[in-house]
């Protein structure tokens, strides 16, 4: 199944099947910007033009330009355990799952950072991101959405999607 969040369905890179579209999440964002603009009788367009500014490629801009090293960091910890967890055995070592994942690929100018961030271009471009980079991302939109999205890829984990179905068409929850 899908993943769900706040009425948006979040699709996967067509290759890089592990990699989640923050494209999507964006818009999920906006969603809920307008909801709860609504709900608190608050100007909705000024709430949903806020809420467009926070894009991923935004995002990934700022993180390389004001935080060079910590972006390194965090590239380098989620592609580590992305390839672990998608083209690693327990006890695998680093250059092993790259190793898998450029094979899986047939692709052996991979870098590992390609495992964590994949961009299209053009009219339907889109960026996609990791698991842990769709929380990271999350964070710098806001801490309770992304409290929110983190508890929907835990509940997807363990099967329980359709308790953020009914999140999704219900206006009462609030995590603004």
């Amino acid at each position: 199944g899908l993943v769900h969040i706040y009425g948006q369905s979040l699709s996967t890179h067509p290759e890089f099947t592990w990699l989640y579209c923050a494209t999507d999440i964006h818009k999920a964002l906006v969603a809920r910007a307008e909801a709860l603009a609504m709900r608190k009788g608050e100007d909705v367009a000024k709430a949903v033009e806020k809420a467009r500014t926070r894009k991923p490629g935004m995002w990934i801009q700022r993180n390389k330009s004001d935080t060079p090293e910590a972006w390194k960091q965090t590239i380098a910890a989620a592609a580590k355990e992305t390839l672990r967890n998608n083209f690693g055995e327990k006890d695998s070592t680093k250059e092993e799952c790259l190793l898998n994942f450029r094979c899986a690929m047939n692709n052996y100018e991979l870098r590992p950072s390609d495992s964590v961030i994949k961009t299209t271009r053009g009219r339907n471009g889109a960026t996609y991101v990791s698991q842990q980079l769709i929380i990271a991302y999350c964070q710098w939109t806001s801490p309770k959405f992304a409290a929110h999205v983190r508890q929907i890829f835990i509940d997807f984990a363990h099967g329980r999607q359709y308790l953020h179905d009914e999140l999704a068409n219900n206006n009462n929850h609030n995590y603004d």
